[in-house]
């Protein structure tokens, strides 16, 4: 049984969001992106291939491309006060990192210059990786390798039995963000009825970054102990309801965020197809 939820927890932290997380983001861009956009940025994706199939895709090749894991997070230090004009220290310029591959890949895309199996490539890894940047624990630490390090115990709505134990990354991957079962194009309607009149999303990948930051630190470190530990510290019982809504709205402005890049890169390419 050990050996079952190691592997699992091990499964659980090779992604970000899970599918349907990753596909809401995507959904929520697509759905609100003018049809002069939607043709260039669709001419930059694989023959055949959606923006939520797409979304997905940087997760999908890390294992035949470990070089590229180190591009999904960047941790921020949740016990120091980190200011967001004082981001670039905490940059890997050697092995890159999320905030230096999606500004790169978003330059590249909006250039227009190059193969464009290399654009295509870039517009893959851009997609998923804004939605990475919505994850707080993609952009944050407390000397627990982003939340991977902690054990908690997670009580599920409405459960009476024992909580889970599951690392605290894993469980904003997969259990409080959005239920399998859940239709990301559906979930998306939903979230952008709720907030559409909102100013929220930047098309700046270091705000994106920083925000991220900002909710990790101030809304799910503060009342966790310091640094990793094995023995699962429990969350409260309503851990779930008080974290859905945070989720939800990292949702959205990663989608309002993905649409202004998708947006901005159209416009820079004179919205023709790239062929």
């Amino acid at each position: 049984m050990k050996f079952i939820i190691l592997i699992l927890t091990f499964i659980f932290q090779c992604f970000a969001w899970s599918s349907v997380g990753h596909k809401t983001v995507a959904a929520i861009a697509w759905q609100q992106l003018d049809s002069a956009s939607r043709i260039c940025i669709q001419s930059l994706l694989p023959a055949g291939t959606t923006i939520l199939e797409a979304s997905t895709w940087a997760d999908e090749i890390k294992q035949h491309r470990p070089q590229t894991k180190p591009w999904h997070y960047l941790d921020l230090p949740i016990r120091e006060d980190v200011k967001s004009d004082a981001l670039d220290k905490f940059r890997d310029r050697h092995h890159g990192d999320i905030l230096t591959k999606t500004e790169q890949f978003i330059s590249e895309l909006k250039s227009g210059k190059g193969e464009k199996a290399r654009l295509s490539e870039d517009m893959l890894f851009v997609i998923h990786f804004i939605g990475d940047l919505s994850m707080p624990l993609h952009c944050s630490s407390d000397d627990d390798k982003g939340g991977t390090g902690k054990i908690v115990r997670f009580f599920k709505p409405g459960a009476k039995k024992n909580g889970r134990k599951i690392n605290l990354h894993s469980l904003w991957d997969h259990v409080i963000q959005a239920k399998s079962k859940e239709n990301p194009d559906s979930l998306a309607t939903v979230l952008i009825k709720a907030y559409k009149n909102k100013n929220y999303g930047s098309s700046s990948p270091a705000a994106m970054l920083f925000d991220s930051y900002t909710v990790a630190k101030e809304t799910i470190y503060p009342d966790l102990p310091k640094g990793s530990y094995k023995s699962p510290y429990s969350l409260p019982r309503n851990y779930y309801k008080m974290m859905r809504p945070i989720v939800e709205l990292q949702l959205y402005k990663s989608g309002v965020s993905l649409l202004k890049v998708l947006q901005a890169v159209a416009k820079e390419n004179g919205y023709k197809v790239l062929e």
